[in-house]
């Protein structure tokens, strides 16, 4: 036991003056599991994570009470990029020890970055309830709310933060996100632009300098940040912004080198084989897939893109052999909805539907699934369909009241038309989204403080609030139940389309209540021939036996405002006269 100690106490001693070689020196051979503890930190601290990951789990068998080795298993674990496995970690060592600080601050981090912000900001909470004074805990909350759209409890722990340590990196970031949330990119990059020049942390900071540039907009020097960004650390997100960036400038030549350049890193294929999934290159991803080592094409996440990419090329039977496989090895690292599309493509319908209500009941206010099962129980001949749609009474038109300082709507629909305009820098459209042959405003309308912008959003008030009492709070249905009679806007943008355009059948997973707001409509689709660009309702983006085929259509005209439940399939009938139809669509949440 002596021996054990001086050599714990020798070994420290050498770790905390990174002496590597001395530290190991001192540690190795001894059995005692603080000693093998240390030594993993030892090779963590060296960068030899995979033994760091072999020492910490022999320590941990050897001392399965110890929160702090579970606590190091977690941290090591973020380092690599496993989040799953870290948020296993930390929740092991909290039920080790029960407010554990350390680790409640490091689960938050991890739920935050796996998006799962509710329960990040639940845990944090606790965190700064017990003690006020903890800075990361503040800007992880504030974090999460603007990712949750809450201005104002982001602004309450921005505040916080700001506070404490208004010089901190950490706060300045985030002052500079909520800034950024709140429409003030200029004071956004300006922050960014000072954590730089303190040497924060550089590839995140160019990344988010990116982010504040587009939204000015200053595509040409977001563009470099975002280059920068990934040169510095080429990881899946910056990977995506960048391509998204090249895709929406229509530099396709970039976007195709950029993809070859990232096929090369084992870390980032399975994103890289995804955009070309997304730009309808899906021959080269499945090819591409199928040259990635065993261990990439395997796992879940590339055997779930490897069912997605065979039910785009119409070999459904060989998707859900391949889905099911992905499901029995992690039924979440992805979302299965591949396999449930794949499911619906072959006739299982009992399949799908045991998955969707195990997501469902996992997270019930997701808008994708509750329309995945509506589609399912539709092709059931189930009668619980007829009460989960009433198209008569989800789907309402409404004439927008007047903004406040125009004479009428078409002199406002003039005036808005002009700053949509200003705020549409790109070509096409983002990878990302519904729409097919347009382009989409990068901001979010919410944050944007032109007076033209927050008239509209003012006089959307009176005609959200009648469709929420036509709603009703009463009842168990999915939309009624979380009705509390007031709203907050969680995201707003602006849609051109143009000849040959529109949206494919879509849900707002993260919305409650969607929208269309017509400032521009075609002549075509005014005139009403072939329903050309109407928005249509009730057809799922998926081939179906029989075919379901759109229930109800609404005719779009300038100045009309069509709300409807996010859960409910939307699309438009294509445009084909050249003519731009241009829509300012946002999701509202209950408040």
């Amino acid at each position: 036991m002596i021996r054990a100690e001086q050599a714990i106490a020798s070994g420290y001693a050498a770790f905390k003056r990174r002496d590597f070689v001395s530290a190991r020196k001192a540690l190795s051979g001894v059995k005692h599991p603080q000693a093998i503890h240390l030594l993993g930190l030892v090779e963590k601290a060296a960068g030899n994570f995979s033994d760091a990951d072999k020492l910490l789990v022999r320590a941990a068998k050897l001392d399965p009470s110890n929160h702090e080795i579970a606590n190091n298993q977690g941290l090591l674990a973020r380092t690599t990029g496993e989040l799953e496995r870290a948020e296993q970690s930390f929740r092991r060592a909290l039920k080790l020890k029960p407010g554990f600080q350390s680790a409640e601050i490091s689960l938050g981090r991890t739920l935050h970055d796996q998006g799962k912000h509710k329960e990040a900001i639940r845990i944090l909470q606790n965190v700064v309830k017990r003690d006020p004074r903890i800075t990361d805990a503040h800007t992880c909350i504030a974090l999460a709310a603007i990712e949750e759209r809450d201005i104002e409890l982001a602004e309450t722990h921005v505040t916080a933060a700001n506070g404490i340590a208004p010089t901190q990196i950490s706060v300045l970031n985030v002052r500079a996100a909520f800034e950024m949330e709140r429409g003030n990119y200029t004071v956004a990059e300006d922050l960014f632009r000072s954590i730089l020049s303190q040497g924060g942390t550089q590839a995140d900071i160019h990344h988010m300098l990116s982010r504040a540039l587009l939204m000015k907009p200053d595509p040409e020097a977001a563009r470099a940040e975002a280059e920068r960004a990934f040169e510095l650390a080429p990881t899946s997100e910056h990977l995506l912004f960048l391509a998204d960036i090249y895709w929406m400038a229509g530099d396709i030549s970039a976007f195709d080198d950029l993809v070859l350049r990232a096929l090369d890193r084992r870390q980032i294929a399975i994103p890289a084989i995804s955009l070309l999934r997304k730009a309808g290159r899906e021959e080269w991803a499945l090819a591409a897939l199928t040259e990635t080592p065993t261990e990439i094409r395997e796992s879940a996440a590339g055997l779930y893109l490897k069912c997605g990419l065979l039910l785009d090329l119409d070999r459904a039977e060989e998707a859900v052999r391949a889905g099911e496989r992905a499901y029995a090895k992690d039924k979440w690292h992805r979302d299965p909805f591949h396999i449930v599309r794949a499911l619906i493509a072959t006739q299982k319908y009992q399949k799908a539907l045991d998955i969707i209500m195990e997501a469902r009941a996992r997270d019930p206010e997701d808008q994708f699934w509750l329309g995945y099962e509506i589609t399912v129980l539709r092709l059931m001949n189930d009668p619980k369909y007829n009460e989960l749609i009433d198209y008569d009474r989800h789907v309402q038109a409404y004439h927008l009241p007047v903004p406040e300082g125009f004479e009428t709507i078409d002199e406002f629909n003039r005036a808005f038309l002009e700053v949509l305009d200003e705020l549409s820098p790109f070509e096409t459209e983002p990878l990302n989204q519904s729409l097919r042959s347009g382009s989409q405003t990068p901001q979010n309308l919410c944050a944007v403080r032109n007076p033209v912008v927050q008239a509209y959003f003012r006089a959307l008030d009176k005609p959200i609030r009648d469709y929420m009492e036509a709603l009703g709070s009463t009842g168990e249905h999915p939309s009624s139940v979380r009705n509390t009679g007031e709203y907050r806007f969680s995201g707003a943008w602006s849609v051109n389309l143009t000849s040959g355009g529109y949206h494919v059948n879509h849900v707002h997973p993260k919305g409650w209540i969607s929208s269309a707001y017509y400032v521009q409509v075609p002549p075509e689709t005014s005139a009403g021939k072939d329903k050309t660009g109407w928005i249509k309702f009730g057809e799922p983006p998926i081939e179906t036996t029989p075919p379901l085929v759109p229930e109800k259509w609404v005719q779009p005209e300038a100045g009309l405002l069509v709300l409807f439940p996010s859960f409910l399939w939307h699309g438009t009938e294509p445009i084909k006269d050249g003519s731009v139809r241009v829509t300012a669509p946002f999701d509202v949440v209950p408040a």
